[in-house]
């Protein structure tokens, strides 16, 4: 979940194959976050997907062959849970140290895990952009944003994005920290502000909420946040 919010100069970019690792300034913050604790975020997956992921149960019967993508996936708790499940799974990052601690999560678990190196703030999600791999020009299933918070720019432009690269009846699932008026209120929206930018995607539960959140280390008490959960039209 490496978040640009935390750190402002975000400016990596996606790595072709056999290319140097990213050197920014904002990819190097993470990797030293990353390096410093076994899991800076633990390794159980976020609490509101695995409850909508459990939902969707009721709908799909199963999810083995269905095709998830998780935006900022950092250490990749929530894709290797979804992984577990029987999830085809593609993680983004722009960490490397998060991409290798993933990595062998996943060979500890003993699931598959696609994990690429990525710029978020570069990404399209129906892109033809040889940089972005296996992870573009594709329909998903299931796409996860689970405390990704960008820049409102990045976040207008992905979300838009959603509709065309869901599959039918596809779903998206997202929780984010929320500003209710400060200056960083543009990167930490309300639902209001999420349900726009998704159209043209269908609220299936969304709601504005102080929780408290035990992951990791770095989040931990009470905070307020944003979850939303929608789906694709067929």
């Amino acid at each position: 979940m490496s978040n640009p919010s935390e750190h402002p100069t975000h400016h990596p970019h996606p790595q072709p194959q056999g290319a140097p690792p990213l050197n920014s300034s904002q990819a190097q913050f993470w990797d030293e976050r990353y390096a410093s604790l076994p899991w800076a975020y633990g390794q159980e997956p976020n609490d509101f997907l695995r409850q909508e992921v459990d939902a969707l149960r009721t709908t799909w019967g199963h999810f083995k062959g269905r095709r998830a993508l998780c935006l900022a996936d950092g250490e990749g708790r929530n894709g290797v849970y979804l992984a577990q499940l029987g999830f085809e799974v593609t993680s983004l990052d722009f960490s490397a140290q998060a991409r290798k601690k993933a990595l062998q999560w996943a060979q500890t678990c003993g699931v598959a895990l696609q994990y690429t190196l990525m710029d978020l703030n570069d990404y399209d999600f129906n892109s033809n952009d040889s940089l972005a791999l296996e992870a573009v020009g594709k329909s998903w299933d299931l796409i996860v944003a689970i405390f990704f918070q960008p820049s409102k720019p990045t976040r207008e432009r992905l979300y838009a994005g959603l509709n065309q690269a869901l599959s039918a009846q596809g779903h998206f699932i997202l929780e984010t920290k929320h500003e209710r008026s400060s200056p960083e209120s543009e990167r930490y929206p309300g639902l209001a502000t999420l349900v726009r930018d998704i159209e043209p995607l269908l609220l299936v539960t969304g709601q504005e909420c102080a929780r408290e959140l035990n992951e990791g280390t770095y989040h931990q008490g009470m905070h307020e946040v944003t979850q939303l959960h929608a789906k694709k039209m067929a």
